[in-house]
Formats: C-alpha cells, structure tokens, sequence
C-alpha cells in the first residue's frame, strides 16, 4: 500500500499563515512547567520507559560482543597424599592453568546483520522514550487544563447558587406580601436545587481531575495541590511544518521505522541459517611450572584448530524462524502505515477543530450577552408585574448554562492545541526546574 501525503494539510484555511520559522503554539505558565518537572522525575510510567531504554542498549552491547572474540581461562589446584611400601606419607601439590580463545568468523555477515537489527532496536526505544515524554508532557497539561476548567466551574455554580439563595429568599418575602404566588416560590427552591446537584456535580469532578494530575505526578491521588491556576496562553494560530516533515518530527512514526529497519535485518539474518558457520579455537593448558606458555604464540599456533559446523536436519526449526521473521517484518511495515495514517488523522482533525471551536466560541459570546441583557430585562419587568416568574428562572438557567458552556469551549480550543502540538511531534516550550511542590 502506498500513502499519498499531500504537500499541505488539507484542512488548513487559506488565511492561516505559515510562517518560515517554529511558533510555538502554546506559552505554558511557570506554575505549570513545574508540575511538568515533578512529573518527568517521579512518574512510574516515564521511569519504565527510561529502563527499557537502557535494557535495549545492553541489547546492543550482546550483539556487538557475538562480533568478538571469546576469551576465558581458568585455573585448578589440586593436592594428592598417597604412602609408599615404607608407610611413608607423599604428598604432592599441582597448579594448573587452562585459557581458551574462540572467534566465530562472521563469512555471511549474519552476525553483522544481527547487530544492525539491534541498533535499530536500540533507536527506536530512543524514539519511544522521546514519545513517552512528549506524552506525559501532554498529559499534564491537559490533566492541569481540566482542573482548572473543573474549578472554574465549581466557582461558577457556587456564585450562581449563592444568588439563587438570596431570589428564594426574596421571593419568600414576596409572597408573604401578597406580591408573588406560592408557585413562584416553588420555582425558585426548583431552581436553587438544579444548581446545587450542578454544583455537587462539579466539586465530584474537581476531585477526580486532582487525582489524576496527582498520579500523573508520582503522587498519591488525594495528595493536596496548592495551585493558582496560572493562565495558559494561545498564539494566533499558525503552522510551520509539513505533512512531510512531519515523518522526521513525531518519535513514535521514527520509532517505527526503526522496527522495520530491525526486523529486515533479522529476516536477512535468519535467511542465512542453513549456511555454514566457521570458528576459529584454540585451546592451551599448562603447569605451574610452564605458566609462561599461556603466552607463548608459538604454542597457540600449534593448538589452533578450525570448526566447520552446517545443520543437516533440524525439522524445518530454521525455515519456520525465517518465515516467523518474514511475517514480523510485514507487521512492522503495515504499523509503519498505519501510525502515518493515524497521525495525518490526528492533526487534520485538530485543525479541523481549532476553526469549528473558535467559531463556536464565537457564538456562545455573543448568546451569553445577549443572554445576560435579556435577563436583566426580564428581572425589570419582572419587578413591574409584567412577566412571570416562570420566564425569569428560564433565562436565568439558560445563561449559567451559557456562562458555562463559554467556559468549556475556552478550555476546548486549549486542549486542542496542546493535542495538535502533540499530534504535530512539536516540542512543548518548558523548563525543568528542580525542588519546586506543590
């Protein structure tokens, strides 16, 4: 299957810029680079990712070493009592040494091949420690993002319940005076109750958004988090990188590459598996007393030998590794494919959304005011006697669904950046600053 990338995103708008140089298109505040630092030097997650990137480079050691020579040696004492016809004790003592030389030589460059296939490995576990951070990066953003949104929130519909306390309490007086109906008041105890199963709601909410940027943070869940929410700030929109390039700047599409690269290696590797192997040994012992010919050339030479090894009949166990190994290198291909595919998806997708939610922000601002003046309209002719009370608590109901839904499609575009820079392989601007809490 081949991919057609197209030169520039198909669902970028022709008045977006691309300007020659990286914008960044997030500026993240001090408070959260913080959390980010706490993260990368506690999250359990990112720490695996760092030991397996040290587990494939001892891969790539093993691999490398099968190229060298095999040297061991080895020493032995042994001490013998025996008595001779006289009954007299002899003892007698030996020292031995024992060094071994082996070198397969690598004639087919399987060996060779072998360890191309693990320093393949070796760079894509790079890639996908740059792709782990990258993540958990974002999602501390994003888990940052939905606290604050949950707070605001909560901050909302605990004003609004607090007004509504004081309008059930003023209708109270009204209908006392014979100024309003007891169905008024009952409306308005409807409506106080409405925002407090919102407002119990939320507070639910900000309590899971704290726990899940406290595990992200290598914390426990309830752990408490002194944060002033400090804004996170937006660039005008712009993109200065390509689809194309965008296959060099995502480390999970090189991670893969990478793997296709590997497991090419091993299928050429594997395919030489009924070729002869050729091993150079040489084997020298010697006594206490001859120690010295350990290091003699001369007597290396003269206990050289050369082994010539070929499998005749081991049923099929090659072949099927071979195959096995011609499958794995169509599997790392076809998920090549598709992480292009998904991450072309991913940022055609985002940019799709950074116009529809500012569009949609756009509305809900203009609703909100228009909102918030028909209510104060309505209060007014409210205190006249010319509306009802059933039309004020409606308009009042739909502005704080309006003051939050504003409040949603602001922290809709945020997340939406931070899932397009993501997406795009771009680098969040931050700093690592050690013994900060919070």
């Amino acid at each position: 299957m081949d991919i057609q990338i197209p030169e520039q995103w198909q669902s970028l708008q022709s008045d977006v810029a691309t300007p020659q140089h990286n914008t960044q298109l997030l500026q993240l505040p001090n408070e959260l680079q913080g959390l980010i630092a706490q993260a990368l030097a506690q999250n359990t997650d990112f720490s695996v990712a760092m030991q397996r990137l040290q587990m494939s480079a001892a891969d790539l050691q093993i691999a490398q070493g099968q190229l060298l020579p095999d040297v061991s040696a080895a020493s032995g004492w042994s001490y013998n009592e025996r008595f001779n016809d006289n009954d007299k004790r002899i003892d007698s003592k030996s020292l031995s040494h024992k060094l071994r030389v082996a070198w397969e030589l690598d004639v087919w460059g399987r060996l060779a091949e072998q360890e191309n296939a693990a320093s393949a490995d070796w760079q894509a576990v790079q890639a996908d420690y740059q792709d782990a951070q990258q993540s958990l990066v974002a999602q501390v953003i994003q888990a940052y993002l939905d606290l604050t949104l949950n707070t605001e929130l909560s901050a909302l519909f605990a004003a609004n319940f607090a007004n509504q306390q004081k309008r059930v309490s003023t209708m109270l007086n009204r209908v006392d005076l014979g100024l309003a109906k007891p169905v008024d008041l009952y409306l308005a105890k409807t409506s106080l109750h409405n925002i407090e199963t919102q407002l119990s709601t939320q507070k639910s909410r900000v309590n899971a958004a704290r726990s899940r940027l406290n595990i992200l943070l290598g914390r426990y869940p309830t752990s408490p988090l002194k944060l002033n929410f400090e804004p996170v700030q937006i660039a005008d929109f712009s993109l200065s990188i390509n689809p194309a390039n965008v296959l060099q700047s995502r480390p999970d599409i090189r991670a893969a590459e990478y793997r296709v690269a590997s497991a090419f290696n091993q299928w050429k590797s594997s395919s030489k598996g009924y070729l002869p192997s050729f091993r150079l040994a040489a084997d020298i012992s010697s006594s206490e007393s001859s120690l010295r010919d350990l290091f003699n050339w001369q007597s290396w030479l003269a206990r050289l030998a050369a082994d010539i090894s070929m499998p005749i009949f081991d049923a099929d166990r090659l072949e099927n590794i071979h195959l096995k190994n011609a499958s794995k290198e169509q599997i790392a291909w076809l998920n090549y494919q598709k992480r292009i595919l998904t991450a072309m998806k991913e940022i055609e997708s985002s940019v799709y959304a950074e116009y529809e939610l500012n569009e949609r922000k756009s509305a809900i601002f203009q609703s909100t005011n228009a909102i918030q003046a028909a209510e104060q309209l309505l209060l007014a002719q409210y205190e006249q006697g010319i509306t009802n009370s059933s039309s004020v608590f409606n308009i009042q109901s739909r502005r704080i669904n309006s003051q939050a839904d504003l409040v949603r499609v602001n922290h809709a575009i945020l997340s939406n950046r931070v899932t397009l820079t993501l997406a795009l392989g771009e680098h969040f601007n931050f700093e690592v600053k050690a013994n900060e809490t919070y």
